[in-house]
Order: structure tokens, then sequence, then C-alpha cells
């Protein structure tokens, strides 16, 4: 017998240090998404010398909450430049959903 999603004994918050699929879940994205997100400089970048990559789930929501505080975490893992500022469109091309998404 299957059991209602709220009968479940289901964590209600998110890990502390997730990896690719465990963001891309919360966001309701596949993980290639995140994994481009975070090449685009959409998402934060991943905690340094973890393997597989992991993010702190506090950068994530801050880096997703507030744009402003974003160089801040850039510094905080070594990523000194804007990697949108610094580099072309990806080599998916432009993401036509991320435009309207921020205005």
């Amino acid at each position: 017998m299957t059991l209602p999603k709220a009968a479940l004994n289901l964590s209600p918050r998110t890990r502390a240090y997730p990896d690719a699929g465990g963001c891309a879940s919360e966001f309701n994205i596949s993980r290639g998404t995140w994994e481009r997100w975070v090449r685009d400089g959409q998402a934060p970048p991943a905690v340094p010398n973890l393997d597989p990559p992991r993010w702190r789930w506090v950068d994530v929501d801050a880096w997703m909450s507030d744009p402003s505080g974003r160089p801040e975490i850039r510094r905080r893992y070594g990523q000194t430049e804007d990697p949108v500022a610094t580099c072309g469109p990806s080599a998916d091309g432009p993401d036509p959903f991320w435009p309207g998404s921020q205005g």
C-alpha cells in the first residue's frame, strides 16, 4: 500500500551541504541546469576541495535571495571575478528564461 506524502517521515529542511543533484532538486531543475548555472555565475561556486562538489545551502539561499551579497560569497571561495562579466554566453547559448526571472 502506498502512503500519502504527508504520512511519510521526511526531513523538513535541506541538507547543509547538498551536492549538485540536491541543489537542483530544491529548485526543481535538472542537474545539468544547476551545473550550467554554476558555470555561468548564476549560482554560487561550490565549496573548494570537496569531491564530489558540494554547496553550503546558506550560501545558495543568500545568493538567490540577495544579489548584493554575491561578491562576498565569491571572495569566500577564491573566485575573484564574476564569470558572467568575464566570459561570453554559455556553449548552450543564452538562457531565454533567465532574463525574465530577474525583473
